[in-house]
């Protein structure tokens, strides 16, 4: 019996090394299982960090083009709003230029066009403020309308003379007869309309008045062509 224990113990010892090592095994596999599986979680969250950067970058460069394209309306806005308050104040300005009184049952009003650089230029913009003006008092207007120019010249002296330069008339009759929805449609539609028209010498030989030229006025109105103001 005592000579099989040491046999016996061998035995256990062998076993007990097995055992411990088998233990080790495991353990060294499930070590490197959750080695294997840190570093994927690592990879995973890296990527997930990555795809939320990404993410953010591509929201930050939506919200920066929303930024941008809401400053641009608002510059937009702005110069409409200026836009409209310079074709105010431009409107205003042309209103005080002209002024509008009744004589003889007529309506008169008579535009300060000041100097002309340019005769050509300042005969059509009188008939542009004037028809606009003409539309929109057409309805108040009794019994014709008579539109007078007043602008200033200069001598060859240096001498400075502001006078009426023109005098247009616009009859009740043909007043009734325009279509305002479509008038006026062209620089010189006051004169196409008008039933007399008169220049001065001064202008007389503008290639407007040279074709516009009709003395039919109502002559108390005719008289004031070369009046001095």
């Amino acid at each position: 019996m005592e000579e099989n224990k040491p046999e016996e113990n061998k035995l256990e010892k062998k076993d007990w090394l097995f055992g411990c090592g088998g233990c080790l095994g495991i353990i060294f596999i499930l070590g490197l299982v959750l080695f294997l599986f840190m570093g994927c979680m690592a990879d995973m969250t890296e990527e997930q960090k990555k795809d939320d950067n990404k993410q953010l970058s591509e929201q930050e460069k939506i919200e920066e083009t929303n930024k941008r394209l809401e400053e641009k309306s608002k510059e937009t806005e702005k110069a409409q709003e200026k836009e409209e308050t310079k074709k105010k104040e431009k409107k205003e300005k042309d209103n005080e230029k002209i002024k509008h009184n009744k004589q003889d049952g007529f309506d008169v009003y008579e535009r300060d066009g000041g100097m002309a650089f340019s005769e050509n230029s300042s005969i059509k913009h009188f008939s542009m403020e004037m028809s606009n003006r003409l539309k929109k008092d057409h309805k108040k207007i009794d019994n014709g309308a008579i539109f007078k120019d007043v602008m200033e010249f200069e001598d060859k002296k240096g001498n400075e003379e502001k006078i009426v330069a023109i005098v247009t008339y616009v009859s009740k009759e043909t007043i009734d007869e325009i279509n305002f929805d479509n008038w006026p449609n062209n620089p010189e539609s006051l004169y196409d309309v008008s039933d007399g028209v008169v220049f001065h010498y001064y202008i007389n030989d503008n290639k407007i008045a040279k074709t516009r030229n009709q003395d039919e006025i109502p002559q108390q109105f005719y008289d004031m062509l070369g009046e001095e103001k």
